[in-house]
């Protein structure tokens, strides 16, 4: 009795992860590009609060990482190097979408120690209930949204990879398409296929 009580609580248990899993990567209607986003808040891991409304420059990126990556330290190189060029008229916002329940080590404690340790001069962001990260499709990092202020609010622009392995070299695409934004060009995307690590 005691061993089919203790196999129906572990399966209780089971499903009920599952069904968080489900209500953590699922988006009634996601952005499409070119859409203009509503505003949105995101607290960091000392639960300071961002909010989109409130950003004054004309260009946000958020650019989604996670602790274990493989790839996350060298996109926090690459994305340290664009906020000392670019502070001044873009919003950088790392964004963390992984559940701490899937993934430990992508807990707001260990979020902190990250952010420490690499010095980030940008907000380390929670993504509360993945909702960010489902709003724009995103089911995968180190990935980039880019959100351009227009007349009624931020408009969706960019979605996809960092950095672009090419013949002459490795390009950051996030670069480019600022460069292209400020100079009032459109945004342009990368065919490139990644491997790319799981938001868990």
């Amino acid at each position: 009795m005691k061993s089919s009580l203790s196999k129906l609580s572990l399966l209780g248990i089971i499903f009920l992860c599952l069904c968080t899993k489900l209500a953590y990567t699922q988006a009634e209607n996601p952005y499409k590009l070119g859409q203009i986003v509503e505003d949105f808040n995101m607290f960091d891991f000392s639960s300071k609060r961002y909010a989109s409304k409130d950003v004054e420059k004309q260009i946000i990126v958020l650019f989604f990482i996670g602790n274990t990556c493989d790839k996350t330290d060298l996109i926090t190189k690459q994305m340290k190097a664009l906020h000392a060029k670019y502070n001044a008229e873009v919003e950088f916002w790392a964004v963390n979408s992984n559940h701490p329940n899937f993934s430990p080590e992508d807990s707001e404690e260990k979020m902190a120690e990250y952010s420490k340790k690499n010095e980030l001069p940008y907000p380390y962001l929670v993504d509360l209930g993945q909702l960010i990260a489902a709003d724009y499709s995103i089911k995968q990092y180190p990935m980039a949204v880019i959100l351009k202020k227009e007349v009624k609010g931020f408009k969706f622009v960019y979605r996809g990879i960092i950095l672009e392995n090419t013949q002459a070299g490795t390009q950051n695409i996030i670069e480019q398409n600022i460069k292209n934004l400020m100079a009032g060009k459109p945004a342009v995307t990368s065919p490139s296929k990644q491997k790319l690590c799981d938001i868990l």
